[in-house]
């Protein structure tokens, strides 16, 4: 039996997310499972990195995104949060990608996978997604593709990429809108 872990970039998938107007109740672990094209017992880890609000200025997004947290963590999926600053009234997302890059790379090299699901397209993680792969490990990246913008930076690096298509994010959407598109 293979060994998948599966690393999702959380801001950057709920960016995808939101830009398409879907909602974020879905089922999470089935979907990432069907992603990685792997049976759910085949999935050893999956940890999703995500920034939480901090609690100060919007306290019911702080709470909101504290349950989501939680129906995450009820579905096996490990969240590790990173910081959020507030500059200029904005968001800006700290540790994620270093807390993300380095998970990968030491889950490479201690064997806790064969293959790895990374969900993201960021470049950032372009050099951890090679260590992984110099490591003996075969790397998938997944992420959504867009018309506007079709860089994807993990697509040169990793060993094989999957689409995350409307139609898998409606066949595990549990409740909230779903886009006629």
């Amino acid at each position: 039996m293979e060994r998948v872990a599966v690393y999702i970039d959380g801001g950057m998938f709920f960016e995808g997310l939101h830009a398409q107007g879907f909602s974020t109740d879905l089922r999470y672990s089935d979907l990432f499972a069907d992603l990685a094209n792997c049976a759910p017992v085949e999935l050893t880890d999956i940890c999703f990195f995500m920034a939480a609000y901090p609690e100060g200025p919007y306290p019911q997004k702080c709470e909101l995104q504290q349950d989501f947290f939680k129906r995450l963590e009820d579905e096996g999926i490990q969240v590790v949060p990173g910081v959020t600053e507030i500059r200029g009234g904005m968001f800006i997302e700290r540790h994620v990608e270093a807390a993300l890059a380095t998970a990968l790379v030491e889950g490479a090299l201690t064997d806790r996978f064969d293959r790895a699901l990374l969900i993201s397209r960021r470049a950032a993680f372009a050099p951890s997604v090679s260590a992984a792969i110099r490591a003996g490990k075969t790397v998938q990246a997944a992420f959504f593709r867009y018309t506007f913008d079709p860089a994807d930076g993990l697509a040169e690096v990793a060993t094989l990429t999957t689409d995350v298509t409307k139609k898998k994010i409606v066949q595990y959407t549990r409740s909230g809108p779903i886009p006629h598109h």
